[in-house]
């Protein structure tokens, strides 16, 4: 039977197999999908921040003889290790599902369709890229002056496209136009208003011509290359957040010796905006017992206020972040379960945990990022929902007074940034049995404790002196008295 076949198959025949049909199954829909054509490009490129954004307006059309249901979107390989992202969205900002298309060749990103593309029909989408590491500091060393940094973003003229494209263009958003050393001023065209630079729109098949802009920009190339985040779970107290940071500033390097009493001179509008100097954010509105602290111990610099809808949370090294150096901190504070850990009064062992999975800074992104969660003592059944893919793995945690290991879930994802801050759910289940076992164990200790010392009140370890006193008498002899003579 064909089950037999299988079992008498090696492991390198079966991965053989899977590799061709796989093979076979990417041509077919790749020779499906380029029945499509691109009527007219758009690419808006955001240069205002430390990272790369690339808006990809796209009106493609069907030419083929049959419907079409995917779109096949091509980066160029030349920035395959800076792609934090690509997702797909319809004209009115609905979210397509997108992938990345394993075994190719090529780097390209399945898009699916929000509808099936009749022939002859056109239809309108947005492609967003997100890139790190584009911008690179020229100079790469500065001094500490009244100089700001400046960097240069390379691209390509024309898009990589599997499709034949009629007309494109490129929009350059800048912070400014007027602090700009050089840009491609082929085909440039500047618009004051908005602050960007157009080229095209233009037409021809896809060549290497290059794109090149220098610019001005005072901000920080900050990110993290590792963040470790923990959630501890309680069902009688709070939940205790504990987060890890490693911080580094890829903006132009200090060139020489850093001078105090140089940088301390440098204030107002004369400071260089490349030296990260502190970051805020946005906490929980019922976070408490914040604490900010770092290798050396707390740091009294940073800053917290309660208002209405959450706490605003700043920090602030101990000393600046120039280009190439990097710092490191731990923060945490606790929340109330009763807002994040939820159970059913029908069903009183099951339990929900709603909370987010992205860590306190949301504008800067994470090469490495850890989520560890601490389950409660005997928890069983434990369910992960997230709304995206990530590695999870399972360890054993041991804290006071646990007589078994507690399971912990550990959650990996690489190139973590804004688009995955978002929440996910885990169900679990414990037994009443295993939930009071520490409390009754506390009780257990302290009545324990108090008897001890009510026992030890009662006894006397003491010894006491004993004194004797001995009597001693002396009886001494009387005296015989004289007795009157009678005789005269």
């Amino acid at each position: 039977s064909t089950w037999d076949l299988i079992k008498e198959m090696s492991k390198e025949h079966i991965l053989f197999v899977a590799i061709l049909l796989a093979a076979c199954l990417f041509q077919l829909t790749e020779g499906k999908e380029k029945d499509l054509q691109v009527d007219k490009l758009t690419r808006e490129i955001y240069l205002k921040g430390k990272y790369v954004r690339i808006a990809n307006e796209i009106e493609i059309r069907n030419i083929g003889n049959s419907g079409a249901n995917k779109f096949l979107h091509k980066v160029d390989k030349k920035n395959a290790n800076n792609v934090l992202e690509v997702l797909g969205f319809t004209n009115g900002y609905l979210e397509l599902k997108t992938s990345k298309v394993q075994g190719s060749a090529e780097l390209l990103y399945e898009i699916d369709l929000p509808y099936p593309l009749k022939p002859g029909a056109t239809m309108k989408i947005r492609i967003i890229e997100l890139f790190k590491n584009r911008l690179t500091p020229k100079p790469k060393k500065l001094k500490i002056s009244s100089d700001e940094q400046k960097v240069e973003f390379i691209d390509n003229m024309y898009a990589a496209s599997l499709y034949p494209v009629l007309s494109q263009e490129i929009l350059l958003s800048l912070p400014s136009l007027k602090k700009i050393d050089y840009y491609t001023e082929k085909g440039a065209t500047k618009i004051e208003k908005s602050k960007t630079i157009r080229y095209g729109p233009f037409s021809g098949e896809y060549k290497e011509e290059e794109l090149r802009v220098h610019y001005e920009l005072p901000q920080p190339l900050i990110y993290f290359p590792r963040v470790t985040r923990q959630i501890e779970l309680s069902l009688f107290g709070s939940i205790a957040v504990t987060e890890h940071f490693d911080l580094k500033n890829n903006a132009a390097e200090l060139e020489g010796e850093f001078d105090r009493v140089k940088y301390s001179s440098l204030t107002g509008y004369r400071q260089q905006g490349h030296i990260f100097r502190k970051l805020h954010t946005q906490l929980p509105r019922r976070a408490f017992d914040l604490y900010y602290r770092d290798i050396i111990g707390n740091v009294s610099t940073s800053l917290a206020t309660r208002e209405k809808q959450y706490v605003f949370f700043e920090v602030r090294p101990r000393f600046p972040v120039l280009g190439g150096w990097k710092t490191q901190w731990d923060q945490g504070y606790s929340l109330l379960n009763q807002y994040y850990i939820k159970y059913n009064a029908q069903d009183p062992d099951f339990y929900i945990f709603n909370h987010t999975f992205g860590y306190s800074f949301k504008k800067i992104f994470a090469s490495d990022y850890k989520l560890k969660i601490i389950l409660p003592p005997g928890a069983t059944d434990v369910m992960l929902y997230l709304p995206f893919k990530a590695t999870v793995s399972e360890e054993s945690y041991r804290s006071y007074l646990d007589l078994e290991g507690r399971m912990v879930l550990v959650i990996d994802k690489e190139n973590m940034h804004s688009y995955y801050h978002k929440n996910f759910l885990m169900t679990f289940r414990v037994t009443p049995a295993k939930m009071y076992v520490k409390l009754i164990l506390m009780i257990l200790f302290f009545m324990a404790f108090y008897a001890l010392i009510i026992i030890c009140s009662r006894i006397k370890f003491s010894l006491q002196q004993i004194h004797i006193t001995y009597k001693i008498q002396f009886s001494l002899p009387k005296k015989k008295k004289k007795k009157k003579s009678t005789l005269r």
